[in-house]
C-alpha cells in the first residue's frame, strides 16, 4: 500500500508514518516545518524528521506547501496513493487571529487542494482527515455546566458520556482557528457525499503523545509536563484551571484511522478522543504530574480567557465504537503522563536540582584498575605540548589505568611526505627517537597515536600489541593528512564522522566514531549545574576562534553573525579582544556560536561551551544528535539565518537557556571526560580484539605486513 501523510513531522503525521512503515507500506510524508514559523525554535520538527528518515527506510520525505495546488496536483499524478492521513495543519487559537490569512489558507485551502487532486488522480483512496473538537465553537459552553472542586463538568448527568457528533456547530463563537477548521471539515463531508470519495473526519479532543512539540499556544498536556519538569511558570487562560479536556494518545487515533481506511464510511464525521474516562481539568493533570514525577509547573492565574475556548469537552466515542467495534482506547490518562514523564525525564531531571543522581558525575569515583598497558604517543615539539600530554596521562593514571607517555623529540610535527623522506634518508634523531620508543613499547599492549604521531608505517609494523589510530581530521584535509599512515594501524577512532567512509575506502580494517574527552582543565572553577540554573551571566554571546579561514566560508558567516549582534564578544587571533583564555570568557556567557569549516562536529567548541554552561549553538543539526540530544542539551541551526533566529529566540528565554545549558553541561561531565573518552577506547580495543581472534590475521595486516 502507498500512503501519503501530510503534517509527517507532527505528532500524528509522525506517529501515521511509523505505523504504516512498520506495516510494510511506502509512505510518503509531506512536511515544511511550518510549525518552527508559527511557534518558533521550540515548535521546531526537524529532530522528528531526521529520526523517522533514520528509521524508516520506506519512507520518503517531501518538502512541500500543501498550499501550492500545483505541487499538490503534481505530487497526486505521480504518487499512486492508495491512502491520505491529512494531519497538516495552522493548530493554534492565538496565531489565527493574528494571522488569519495563513490560517485559513492552510486549513481549509490546503485541504481543498489535497481534496481535488484525491478526486482527479486517487479517486478509489481512502481520505481521513484530522479535524478538531473547535469545529463546535463555544456552543459546548451553553450546556448546563456546574462547578466542583477541582473542575467544571456537565450538570446534567446524562451528557457525561461527552460531546456527540449531534452537538451543533451554528450560531456560536468559534474562534478564527475554529472557522477555517469548521470550512475543511465541511468541505471533506462534502467530497464524500457529493462526489462519492472514501473520506473520512475525525474530530479530536486533545492528540498527545511523547513525540508531541509542545508549546504555550499548543499541545496542552505535553507543555504541561515539560513545564513541570523544570518547575517552570504555566500561564492558565481562563476558568481558574479547572477547565476539563480529554486525552489520546496518538496511537490511538492512528488505530481509528486505519479501522476506518479498512471499511469507509464516505462523508462520515467522528469524534474521537479520551472520552469520559481520561478526562480531567488542568488543576487535576497538575496533581496527577507531581504525583508521578514528584515535580509540578509554577501556575499563573489571570491569563485572558481565549475567544470560543471550552470549558468543559470531553468526546463521546460510542458512534465511533458502534462503526468501528474493533476499535478501542489503549492508554489511560496516567499511562499517557508517565510515558511523557518518562520520555521527557532524562532531558529535565538533570537541570532541576543538584542534588539529582545524575550529578554524581560532578563527583566521579574512580574506576578500578584496568589491565592494558597503553604507550601513549605524541609529538614533543613544546614544552606545552609535553606538559599537556603528561598531565593527561598522569590523571589516567591516577584513574587506576596503566598509561606511559612517549613522547617522541622534534622541533614540529612532520607531514608524511618529510617523514617518508626523513626515515629513507636515516635521520639520526629520528631514528634514535623510534629506538627510545621500541624499547618503551615492549612492555605494552596498546599503542595510541593522535594523528599517527609521526610514527613510520615501517616502525609501526614492528609494534606486537594493538596499534590505535585516532584522529580529529576534517574532510578536506584527510586525505592529505591521514591516509598514508592510518590503514598501517590496527584500529581507527574516527571523530567526525564525515570521514568514516573515506576511512574504509583507503582499506582500514576496524573504523569507528568515537567522540574525544575534555580536558578538566577547559572547565572554569566553580561553574556547576546550580550556577548555571541560578546565576546571571554578563555576556550575551561568545564566539572564541579565529577570524580568517582558508577551508571554507566560515569568516564570512561568522562576520555577518557578529553585525547582527554587535554585543558579541569574539576572542581569537584577528579578533580586537586577543587572545583571553576560554575559561574566562564561557563562564561569563549566555550563548555560544559554533560554525565549522566542515561537515561534523569535531572541533573543542563543542564540548568547552556546554561544559562551562553555555547554551550552544552548533551548525551540523544532521550530525549533532550523535552525541547530544537537540533542544534539550544543544541546539542546532540549519542556516546563517535559523541562528540569528534562535539566538534572539533564546535571549529573550532565558529558563530554556539555562535549562538546556545545564543539561549540555551535565552530560558532558556525564559522557565526554577524558577518563570516559580513554574507557571508550580500550572498549573500541577489545571489539578488535575480539573480531581477530574470530579470525587470526585480518586481510587489512595480511596486505599492510606481508
Amino acid at each position: 500500500m502507498r500512503v501519503l501523510v501530510t503534517g509527517s513531522s507532527g505528532l500524528i503525521g509522525s506517529a501515521a508514518v511509523a505505523f504504516f512503515a512498520r506495516m510494510g507500506c511506502d509512505v510518503v510524508g509531506v512536511d515544511n516545518n511550518m510549525r518552527r514559523e508559527f511557534f518558533g525554535p521550540k515548535g521546531d520538527t526537524s529532530y522528528t524528521l531526521r529520526h523517522l528518515q533514520a528509521q524508516y527506510r520506506s519512507f520518503l520525505h517531501l518538502d512541500l506547501d500543501i498550499r501550492d495546488r500545483a505541487g499538490v496536483q503534481r505530487l497526486f499524478e505521480l504518487g499512486s496513493f492508495e491512502l491520505i492521513v491529512h494531519a497538516a495543519a495552522q493548530p493554534s487559537h492565538d496565531l489565527a487571529a493574528r494571522r488569519p490569512f495563513d490560517d485559513f489558507d492552510v486549513n481549509a485551502g490546503g485541504t481543498l487542494n489535497l481534496l481535488e487532486a484525491c478526486r482527479q488522480f486517487a479517486p478509489e483512496a481512502v481520505f481521513t482527515f484530522l479535524s478538531t473538537n473547535k469545529v463546535y465553537g463555544d456552543s459546548p459552553n451553553h450546556l448546563p455546566l456546574v462547578e466542583l472542586p477541582t473542575r467544571y463538568d456537565f450538570a446534567d448527568p446524562r451528557q457525561r458520556r461527552g460531546i456527540d457528533e449531534q452537538q451543533p456547530i451554528d450560531h456560536c463563537l468559534h474562534s478564527v482557528f475554529g472557522a477555517s477548521k469548521v470550512a475543511a471539515d465541511l468541505m471533506v463531508q462534502e467530497y464524500g457525499r457529493y462526489f462519492g470519495l472514501k473520506t473520512g473526519v475525525f474530530r479530536g479532543g486533545c492528540l498527545t503523545g511523547p513525540a508531541h512539540c509542545g508549546v504555550e499556544l499548543h499541545g496542552f498536556l505535553n507543555y504541561l509536563v515539560r513545564t513541570a519538569l523544570v518547575a517552570g511558570d504555566y500561564t492558565v487562560y481562563g476558568y481558574g484551571g479547572k477547565q476539563v479536556r480529554d486525552q489520546i494518545h496518538a496511537e490511538d487515533v492512528i488505530a481509528a484511522l486505519w479501522a476506518f481506511a479498512q471499511a469507509p464510511r464516505p462523508g462520515e464525521a467522528y469524534n474521537i478522543g479520551g472520552g469520559a474516562e481520561n478526562a480531567a481539568s488542568l488543576i487535576e493533570c497538575v496533581d496527577r504530574i507531581e504525583q508521578l514525577s514528584g515535580m509540578r509547573p509554577k501556575l499563573q492565574f489571570g491569563g485572558k480567557q481565549r475567544k470560543g475556548d471550552h470549558c468543559v469537552y470531553y468526546s463521546d466515542l460510542s458512534k465511533l465504537q458502534a462503526h468501528y467495534p474493533s476499535w478501542r482506547l489503549t492508554r489511560s490518562l496516567d499511562e499517557i503522563l508517565l510515558e511523557q514523564i518518562e520520555t521527557l525525564k532524562p532531558r529535565s531531571k538533570t537541570v532541576l536540582t543538584p542534588t539529582a543522581p545524575v550529578l554524581a558525575a560532578e563527583q566521579q569515583t574512580k574506576p578500578p584498575a584496568k589491565s592494558k598497558r597503553v604507550a601513549w604517543v605524541y609529538p614533543a615539539y613544546s614544552q606545552a605540548r609535553i606538559d599537556e600530554e603528561e598531565g593527561a596521562v598522569a590523571r589516567l593514571c591516577a584513574d587506576g589505568y596503566q598509561v606511559t607517555a612517549c613522547g617522541i623529540p622534534c622541533e614540529r610535527w612532520y607531514a608524511f611526505p618529510e617523514l617518508e623522506q626523513r626515515y629513507r634518508a636515516g635521520d639520526p634523531g629520528l631514528l634514535q627517537a623510534y629506538e627510545q620508543l621500541g624499547e618503551q613499547l615492549r612492555s605494552c599492549d596498546v599503542l595510541l597515536a593522535a594523528g599517527g604521531s609521526m610514527l613510520h608505517p615501517e616502525f609501526l609494523a614492528q609494534f606486537a600489541g594493538v596499534s590505535v589510530f585516532c584522529s580529529a581530521d576534517d574532510p578536506e584535509n584527510s586525505a592529505l593528512l591521514s591516509r598514508p599512515i592510518a590503514p598501517h594501524f590496527d584500529v581507527q577512532l574516527v571523530i567526525n564522522p564525515s570521514c568514516l567512509d573515506s576511512y574504509r575506502s583507503w582499506g582500514c580494517g576496524h573504523v569507528e566514531n568515537i567522540f574525544p574527552g575534555l580536558r578538566p582543565d577547559r572547565i572554569a572553577k566553580g561553574v556547576t549545574t546550580a550556577s548555571i540554573l541560578n546565576e546571571a551571566r554578563e555576556l550575551d554571546i561568545a564566539l572564541c576562534c579565529e577570524r580568517c579561514f582558508q577551508l571554507s566560508d566560515r569568516a564570512q558567516r561568522v562576520e555577518t553573525l557578529v553585525q547582527s549582534f554587535p554585543q558579541a564578544y569574539v576572542r581569537g587571533p584577528g579578533w580586537p579582544q586577543g587572545q583571553e583564555p576560554q575559561t574566562s570568557i564561557y563562564p561569563r556567557a549566555r550563548i555560544g556560536w559554533n560554525l565549522h569549516n566542515s561537515t561534523g562536529p569535531c572541533n573543542t567548541r563543542f564540548l568547552e561551551l556546554p561544559a562551562n554552561g553555555v547554551l550552544q549553538l552548533c551548525d551540523n543539526p544532521e550530525q549533532i544528535g550523535r552525541w547530544f540530544e537537540p533542544g534539550v542539551e544543544i541546539v542546532g541551526f540549519e542556516s546563517l539565518e535559523h541562528c540569528i533566529e534562535l539566538t534572539q529566540y533564546y535571549l529573550q528565554h532565558e529558563d530554556e537557556r539555562r535549562a538546556i545549558a545545564a543539561a549540555g553541561h551535565q552530560r558532558v561531565l556525564r559522557d565526554y571526560t577524558e577518563e570516559r573518552w580513554f574507557a571508550r577506547m580500550l572498549e573500541a580495543v577489545a571489539r578488535f580484539e575480539a573480531s581477530r581472534d574470530a579470525s587470526p590475521l585480518p586481510p587489512r595486516m595480511a596486505a599492510v605486513r606481508s
